[in-house]
Formats: structure tokens, C-alpha cells, sequence
């Protein structure tokens, strides 16, 4: 069997630090701003935000467990989690059957289909920047001028169409809209988005609030910083190495399979530098994942 520094087994690159935007416990309320910027960091009508279809890693083969319905579905040891990795194949390819992936084009979708599976079929994120208000619990009542920079990531479309929707219905720019979000307290966290004009601290009479949301726009994370919250961007060869040290260490021990002592295999492969890229609101092609990096939710609609 393989041996391991056990100080070495777990430690990798965590990714970005960053506030998460989240719901705090005993509260299901939320108002926020979602800033507009262009690549260059200037104010813009609309936001920008990181996309990408991301495999989870581990160092242990999936067990196929069924639900209560009866539908089967892999799980893994968590204490085997290797990071989060984004997918090298086609976008627009990957989207149309995520169960499939692109096996052509991405090592961690070809590992799916010939075992064993050490990786998590491509699950779509996104991450984009929020302003969030101090409010009263439970409550879309601003209080005070206190106002924190987030990051809001999740995987989830129906999240960003009202967002789409409250930029078609009001023809405004949305540094003019609030956002008032309400979860319904589970554990999927299922949220009800509604947006409110003007936004609370462009109203007469709110100048503290209105310096204290100006201040926090020169704060928001770079476009990389969202893009690395979703997980590490690799080349396909350092993807394709990825995958392969997690099947070692899966299939470690077992007859057949080479014995060899080695450090952490994940711990030396370097994330590649994103390079920052948009796509055109008039776009009606998918272009390959490293070109959809970052994406104007102005044009969001035609990707959900």
C-alpha cells in the first residue's frame, strides 16, 4: 500500500479567502446590491460574475448509494475531498449533458466512463459580488450604515433570473436596485429573490449609507478572485495528472496495483493563472470553458 505523510494527505490549496454570503442562523432575510463593473473595474450597468462547470476530487472511489426513491447516485468519503477543479471541456458541450461531460476534451469527464470514480460529474457555479445591508433579524429594514462586500456562490440558475429579469422590467442600471431574499430555512436553502427601486442607499437623506455602499464598490473581488472561488483552473495535462494520483490513491493496496511511497501527488501541481474573458451580450454560440470565465449577467439569460 501507498504511504503517506498523514500532515501532507489533506493539505492543499484551500482557494481565495472571502466573506460567503450566507443566511445566519435564526435569520432568513437578506437585502443586498449586487454591483455592476466592467473588466476594467469601472461602474457599469450590469455585473459580471465567474461561471464554470467544476468537478470535486477525492482520493477514494465513489460508492453508489440509493435515496429514498430509489435513485442511485455516487458518494465519497469526505475526509478524501482533493478540491474542486474546473472542467476543460466544451462549455456549451458540458451543459447539454452534464452526466456525460466531454470526455474528449476533459480528463476528470473521461474518468467518469472508465472508472475508477474518483471524480464528481461537472456541476455548473457561479460567483459573483454582493453589498449586503445591515438589517433588523428576520427583516428587509435597513439599520444603520454598516454594509459588508460578499461573495455569493452557488450553482443554482433559478437564482440569477430574477436578477435578469428585474434588469429587463425596470431598464435601470443595477446599482439603482436592492434585492430582498428570503430562504425558506432548509437545508437546499431554496430562495425567493425580489427587487425593490431605488435602491436603499441612493434615497434622499441616506448619506451615510450612500458613502458606506460608494466605499465598499472600490472593495469588491477581482474577477480572478471570483473565479478562483469556484475551484483551481488547470491545463488539461495537470487536470489529467490530478485525476491520475487520485486513482492511485483510491486503488492503492489492491492486487495488480504498483506499490510506491510518495508525498502528497496534489500538493504539486500549481493552479494555471486565469485569464480574464467576457462574453458579448449579443453572443448566440457557446464558446469553449476558458472563455467563460466571467460572464455579464446582462447576456446570463441565454446560458440558463
Amino acid at each position: 500500500m501507498t504511504i503517506i505523510d498523514m500532515t501532507k494527505a489533506t493539505l492543499r490549496a484551500e482557494g481565495p479567502d472571502y466573506n460567503k454570503f450566507d443566511f445566519h442562523k435564526s435569520n432568513n432575510k437578506a437585502r443586498i446590491l449586487i454591483p455592476g463593473k466592467d473588466d476594467k473595474g469601472e461602474m457599469a450597468e450590469t455585473p459580471r460574475m465567474a461561471m464554470a462547470f467544476v468537478h470535486s476530487l477525492y482520493r477514494s472511489e465513489a460508492i453508489m448509494v440509493a435515496n429514498d426513491k430509489g435513485r442511485v447516485s455516487p458518494e465519497w468519503e469526505n475526509s478524501t475531498y482533493a478540491g474542486s477543479f474546473h472542467c476543460t471541456g466544451e462549455f456549451a458541450k458540458v451543459a447539454s449533458s452534464p452526466t456525460f461531460g466531454d470526455p474528449d476534451n476533459c480528463p476528470a469527464c473521461a474518468s467518469l466512463h472508465t472508472g475508477p470514480r474518483v471524480a464528481g460529474a461537472p456541476k455548473k457555479q457561479v460567483a459573483l459580488n454582493v453589498i449586503r445591508y445591515q438589517t433588523a433579524p428576520n427583516s428587509y429594514d435597513v439599520q444603520g450604515e454598516g454594509v459588508t462586500v460578499e461573495l455569493w456562490k452557488h450553482g443554482n440558475d433559478r437564482n440569477i433570473a430574477p436578477i435578469v429579469t428585474a434588469l429587463k422590467e425596470t431598464g435601470k442600471s443595477i446599482n439603482h436596485l436592492d434585492f430582498l431574499i428570503e430562504t425558506d430555512g432548509s437545508a437546499y436553502k431554496k430562495l425567493q429573490i425580489q427587487f425593490m427601486f431605488p435602491a436603499a442607499y441612493g434615497k434622499e437623506g441616506n448619506e451615510g449609507l450612500h458613502r458606506a455602499v460608494v466605499d465598499a464598490m472600490g472593495r469588491l473581488y477581482s474577477d480572478e478572485v471570483l473565479n478562483a472561488a469556484l475551484g483551481d483552473q488547470v491545463s488539461k495535462e495537470e487536470l489529467a495528472a490530478n485525476v491520475a494520483a487520485a486513482v492511485a490513491q483510491a486503488t492503492a493496496g489492491r492486487p495488480g496495483q504498483a506499490e510506491e511511497t510518495s508525498a502528497n501527488p496534489f500538493a504539486s501541481v500549481a493552479p494555471v493563472e486565469a485569464t480574464p474573458h467576457a462574453v458579448s451580450s449579443g453572443a448566440t454560440q457557446q464558446a469553449p470553458s476558458e472563455n467563460l470565465t466571467k460572464v455579464d449577467v446582462a447576456s446570463i439569460d441565454s446560458l440558463l
